[in-house]
């Protein structure tokens, strides 16, 4: 009986591992960008102009309407 218990369990893993595996190799691949100076600065580079890109897109319509500057 305990055998049927124990191969029920691991058919009840099995799913969990195969859906986390996807999100264990983005995971190494970003701890690889991370750990790249060079990717650190193109990184940053991309996000601040994202971050920029998005702050003007929010004040568009007060400059629309002469509010802002």
């Amino acid at each position: 009986m305990a055998w049927g218990r124990t191969w029920l369990l691991v058919l009840l893993w099995l799913p969990t591992v195969a859906m986390a595996l996807p999100w264990a190799e983005d995971i190494a691949t970003a701890r690889d960008l991370l750990n790249d100076p060079a990717q650190n600065e193109a990184q940053a580079r991309r996000a601040a102009a994202l971050l920029e890109g998005t702050l003007a897109a929010r004040d568009l319509p007060a400059r629309r309407r002469g509010e802002a500057g």
